[in-house]
């Protein structure tokens, strides 16, 4: 990141195609480095092109005066360890934003088994965005995900998916709308299945 020339004093954008999740992981990472200065372009490079804004094929040269000093992480990944507990405390809500049939264990073309952790609940990552691939309003995140807890807090979540990608725009999401303090399992369903002691659930 320092060859990039990111520092803490200055913004740093990040964006992708619009919709995906690339740009908010990326965030994730730059947060968990202790990095405040970090924002993700909203519709990505699709709504920048539709707004007709300057656009070059020419390498970008590295600013060379990165630096990032140690930092107090702003983001800290939740392990393993955390998630397996809960199946007996059940103190974190375990929300998944893969596609609901792969929530389901239907049609899984990824991963080497199919289904879900026991007791989590499905929110794909694709439902905080519009169809332009902006993400919703804030208020209309706030509601749904409000909706979803049914009384946790906020910090009271744990998001996955496959690899934490889509579980970093439903975390994103949830800081956008003000419902800040949620968590990331960044090994999710990948890591869990290659642990054969780990339970697996499916259907809804």
């Amino acid at each position: 990141m320092k060859y990039f020339g990111i520092r803490p004093d200055r913004q740093v954008v990040l964006y992708d195609q619009g919709g995906l999740g690339f740009a908010t992981r990326f965030w994730y990472e730059l947060r968990w480095l202790g990095l405040e200065n970090v924002c993700v372009l909203d519709g990505g490079m699709t709504a920048w092109k539709e707004e007709n804004l300057p656009v070059t094929d020419k390498p970008t040269e590295p600013l060379k005066d990165g630096k990032i000093p140690e930092l107090e992480p702003l983001e800290v990944p939740v392990p393993m360890e955390t998630v397996q507990d809960n199946l007996k405390t059940k103190e974190y809500l375990e929300v998944d934003a893969r596609p609901a049939l792969r929530f389901q264990g239907i049609g899984e073309t990824i991963d080497h088994k199919a289904g879900h952790i026991p007791g989590a609940v499905n929110r794909p990552g694709s439902e905080n965005f519009l169809p332009d691939g902006r993400f919703k309003p804030a208020p209309v995140l706030r509601e749904e995900f409000l909706k979803l807890l049914d009384g946790r807090a906020p910090d009271k979540v744990i998001n996955s998916c496959g690899s934490g990608v889509n579980a970093s725009a439903n975390l994103f999401a949830m800081d956008l709308s003000g419902l800040y303090g949620s968590k990331l399992y960044v090994g999710s369903w990948s890591q869990w299945i290659d642990d054969d002691a780990n339970p697996v659930a499916t259907g809804k």
